[in-house]
């Protein structure tokens, strides 16, 4: 018997069948009333950071550790993708039957009877939302685009010194300090999938400020485009 039996990718990482199993057992209401709130949003965007402030949310609200959360956010992804072009009983029949065949065939133990209803129930739910879910889907799509996307940034502060120059000698006196900042940015797939880069005070100032400019010309631009 397998330990745990893969059933799907999801973003990329596999979706095991006891992490769908264990959203959808008795005692885990509470947990799938939260994640399940939390489904468009977490379909919708790129970021790692918000995904995970999302499963810290929803950890905090249903009172289990972070990591519960984020296995029920990453199953209800896949169940949401499963369901999100479904029209009713029958999709749900027929997917909770491919569920349960392939547990047979990979020696897993099957849904019981109350996981099953507990999952019908589910992706029934999301199938009714099915429209709101395709657009988060398709809004997904069009932010991911062709190219990497930003994931986040981290950076750290330092004063080098400044040294006299002694010609021919030793580093000299010193004269003085200057402010660095370093910088990591990582984005979402590439190889790597990070890079660094390092900035005075006054290239900082520089960044902030196109960055202000960017961000004052795309307002513009939503202000400017209306789509009927």
């Amino acid at each position: 018997m397998t330990s745990n039996l893969v059933i799907a990718m999801s973003d990329g990482e596999p979706l095991f069948f006891e992490d769908l199993r264990a959203l959808v057992s008795d005692e885990s209401k509470p947990l799938r009333d939260a994640a399940l709130a939390s489904v468009e949003a977490a379909l919708s965007t790129t970021s790692a950071e918000k995904r995970q402030h999302l499963a810290e949310t929803i950890s905090q609200t249903a009172a289990v550790p972070t990591m519960e959360g984020a296995r029920a956010l990453r199953s209800l992804g896949f169940l949401s993708r499963a369901a999100g072009s479904a029209e009713g009983q029958a999709d749900a029949q027929g997917f909770l039957e491919a569920l349960q065949t392939m547990a047979r065939d990979g020696d897993y133990p099957p849904l019981t009877e109350s996981e099953t209803e507990q999952l019908r129930e589910l992706f029934l739910a999301l199938a009714q939302r099915g429209e709101a879910i395709r657009r988060s889907l398709s809004e997904l799509r069009a932010k991911q685009g062709v190219l990497p996307m930003f994931e986040e940034i981290q950076g750290t502060v330092e004063m080098r010194a400044v040294r006299k120059l002694v010609v021919g000698g030793s580093p000299g006196d010193l004269a003085g300090v200057v402010p660095i900042v370093s910088v990591r940015v990582k984005c979402d797939v590439g190889q790597p999938n990070s890079f660094y880069f390092q900035l005075t005070e006054e290239g900082l100032d520089d960044l902030i400020d196109n960055l202000q400019h960017l961000r004052d010309e795309l307002r513009a631009l939503k202000d400017y485009v209306r789509v009927s």
